[in-house]
């Protein structure tokens, strides 16, 4: 008479299948954990590697502009006058034409900027100053592409902060201000990009003095309506 006992385990082939069918599910999870971790770390690296080139393309352009005003992004007019402070940056770039230092906010400069005809003794002034609004504009690119970055989990808060040393270095140039002021009308940035720029820009006591007498849009909620909303919150 046949025993009705059940076979052990490991004779039923059932119980073989569901193992081997484990065993491929845990390869192809490992196997696709794997490659989606390889995949973040190129992408990091890729991205490291593009804000690192653009950094070295802005070194190269100040290295062969060591002797233009270019420079002058960087400095710090010793005064506690924002009026004063404005137009001593301004000078150190139009070195020929004096009325040029004493334009008042970011909107007549560029005005001047952009002049069709401006007259005879401002050319060369003039030129000097689309040069250092074009490095201005290269250095926000690449801040904006970092906060990018940051926004999509490329890079981390810390990280981040690596980069927007710059707002400390450049400060409220009027220049600067300027060019955010272009970015502002033209929508050329982010609704959260500029938020951060509200708070990294007014965080110093005398910034938002010189912001408030060169470009006080940029503290006012003005500044960011009816640009595009994406990426996370600088605040939160």
């Amino acid at each position: 008479m046949p025993s009705s006992a059940n076979p052990p385990w490991y004779r039923d082939k059932h119980v073989w299948f569901r193992i081997v069918e484990l065993v491929v599910i845990l390869s192809a999870t490992y196997i696709a954990w794997r490659s989606l971790e390889r995949n973040t770390e190129g992408i990091l690296a890729s991205s490291s590697t593009q804000l690192f080139y653009a950094d070295t393309q802005l070194e190269k352009e100040e290295y062969d502009g060591a002797d233009k005003p270019l420079w002058t992004i960087y400095s710090k007019p010793d005064t506690d006058d924002p009026t004063a402070y404005c137009q001593q940056l301004l000078a150190a770039i139009a070195k020929h034409n004096k009325s040029i230092a004493a334009i008042p906010n970011a909107d007549e400069l560029n005005k001047k900027i952009i002049e069709l005809n401006p007259p005879d003794d401002e050319i060369q002034d003039i030129a000097e100053l689309r040069r250092v609004k074009s490095h201005l504009t290269s250095i926000l690119n690449e801040l904006h592409s970092a906060y990018d970055f940051w926004s999509k989990g490329i890079l981390t808060r810390k990280e981040l902060e690596t980069w927007i040393g710059y707002f400390d270095i450049i400060g409220p140039h009027p220049l600067f201000l300027a060019e955010i002021d272009r970015w502002q009308r033209a929508k050329f940035m982010s609704r959260n990009f500029a938020e951060m720029l509200q708070v990294e820009l007014l965080k110093n006591p005398f910034n938002k003095k010189v912001i408030h007498k060169f470009y006080p849009k940029l503290d006012s909620p003005a500044f960011l309506e009816g640009l595009p909303e994406y990426g996370n919150h600088w605040s939160e």
